[in-house]
């Protein structure tokens, strides 16, 4: 399957030039407060458009500044991201984004000159070269969820199709999910949901509700 296996960044954030290889599964992120921990994150979410308000904007404290006094902030910043060990299918899915023979990629590039709106100009393209045409349907068959740190569980853990746990069980669901509807068998997890429904109904207050 599919998976995010190296982050190049240049010039985001508190990065000047960085790479990071993952491997496929967890990985851990593990270092002093305000080393870049997050600023790797960011630079993820930002790429493939995923933000807890659905906008995915750039702003100006994107742009890397170098310590040095009176220094300017870089012109522009890019981030690359290297997806492995695509199966056949998702190599001919993705062909316009392969550089290699199991190997994808997706860039972001934005300037920091802002327009007449005050927009930074950004611009996303898939494999090696930058005048490739852009699908945008191969950037939604990604699917990446960020839960936030838990500060407010209640709040952040609502209940709701779009929450974003409901995102995140939904889409590592996904292929599950579409193979129990093809069969006609009900999933796991369907089935543990009606199971807590009617559980739910039997005891009180609810089960007297009915009555009334």
């Amino acid at each position: 399957m599919m998976h995010l296996s190296r982050v190049e960044i240049q010039g985001f954030k508190g990065f000047s030039s960085f790479q990071i290889q993952l491997k496929r599964g967890l990985n851990v992120l593990i270092g002093e407060n305000a080393v870049g921990k997050s600023g790797i994150i960011d630079a993820i979410r930002l790429l493939l458009l995923e933000d807890e308000y659905g906008r995915s904007g750039i702003v100006e404290s994107h742009f890397h500044k170098p310590f040095e006094k009176d220094a300017e902030p870089n012109e522009s910043f890019r981030i690359q991201a290297v997806f492995s060990d695509l199966s056949e299918e998702g190599r001919v899915a993705f062909l316009p984004w392969t550089e290699g023979a199991n190997t994808a990629s997706l860039t972001l590039r934005a300037d920091n000159k802002e327009n007449r709106r005050g927009k930074y100009k950004r611009i996303l393209w898939g494999g090696a070269s930058r005048s490739s045409i852009f699908e945008w349907e191969l950037l939604d068959t990604i699917h990446c969820i960020y839960l936030l740190p838990l500060r407010d569980a209640e709040v952040k853990l609502h209940e709701g199709k779009g929450s974003r746990l409901a995102k995140l069980v939904k889409n590592l669901n996904r292929q599950a999910l579409k193979a129990a509807k093809d069969s006609g068998v009900p999933h796991e997890l369907e089935n543990k949901v009606n199971t807590f429904n009617k559980d739910l109904a039997k005891g009180s207050p609810i089960a007297d509700l009915k009555d009334l």
